[in-house]
C-alpha cells in the first residue's frame, strides 16, 4: 500500500504498547532526519483525537530528530525481529511491540496543523559523542546551515539544547512512554558534564 506523502505540519498518531496513543508533529525536513515535536498528550487506543484539541497542547519534547517513514512501517520491521535481536541489544519497549502481532504499531497521519513562523532550533554535538565519554573533544553548535565550533568544554548556556542525533522510531515510542531512553540519558549526562 502506497503511503501518503509527508507534509510539514502533519500530525501522526504513535501507538504505544501500554494501550495508549501518543502524537507527534512533523515540523521540518533535516539532513539528520525529520524534525518533530512530541506532544505532551496521550489517549487510550480506542479513543479518537480531535485535531483542534491538539492545537492547544504543548510539546513535551522539541526538537527531536527521527525518521518518520520508518515509523510509518514499524510493524513491518518487526518481521525481522529474530534476526535483529541476534545482532544488537533491543529495548524492552521494542521487544514488547515486536512480539505483539495483535496490534498495528505503524505511525499514521491523522491531520495537519500549519507550522507558523518556523525558526530552525539549534542542536549541539560532540566529536566522538557518547563513544568518547570523559574524553576532551570539541563541541559544536549546528544552526541548520553549518557547524560552529564552541569549545572543548561545553559552556552552561548551551546545556539546555538538544543533542543532535536521529532517534529510531522505537526510541520515540519509549520517549513518549518513559520520558527518556538509555541513549538520551547518556547524552544528557555528557551534556551536563560538558566534556
Amino acid at each position: 500500500m502506497k503511503q501518503t506523502r509527508l507534509k510539514k505540519g502533519d500530525i501522526l498518531e504513535v501507538p504505544l504498547p501500554n494501550g495508549e496513543t501518543g502524537f507527534i508533529q512533523y515540523v521540518y525536513p533535516d539532513a539528520w532526519g525529520d524534525l518533530i515535536g512530541i506532544y505532551d498528550y496521550t489517549i487510550d487506543w480506542d479513543e479518537k483525537v480531535n485535531i483542534e484539541e491538539l492545537k492547544s497542547k504543548k510539546f513535551k519534547f522539541y526538537p527531536i530528530l527521527t525518521r518518520i517513514n520508518q515509523g510509518r512501517r514499524l510493524s513491518e520491521d518487526f518481521k525481522s525481529f529474530e534476526e535483529i535481536k541476534k545482532k544488537i541489544a533491543l529495548s524492552e519497549v521494542y521487544i514488547k511491540m515486536a512480539t505483539d502481532p495483535s496490534h498495528d504499531y505503524n505511525w499514521k497521519i491523522i491531520g495537519n496543523i500549519k507550522i507558523e513562523n518556523f525558526t530552525y532550533p539549534n542542536f549541539i554535538w560532540k566529536e566522538g559523542g557518547t563513544l568518547s565519554p570523559g574524553r576532551i573533544t570539541k563541541w559544536y553548535l549546528f544552526n541548520g546551515r553549518e557547524n560552529v565550533e564552541i569549545d572543548n568544554k561545553l559552556p552552561n548556556e548551551y546545556k539546555q539544547l538538544e543533542y543532535q542525533s536521529s532517534e529510531p522510531p522505537a526510541a520515540i515510542v519509549e520517549l513518549i512512554m518513559n520520558n527518556t531512553t538509555k541513549v538520551r540519558k547518556m547524552d544528557r549526562d555528557m551534556i551536563k558534564k560538558g566534556y
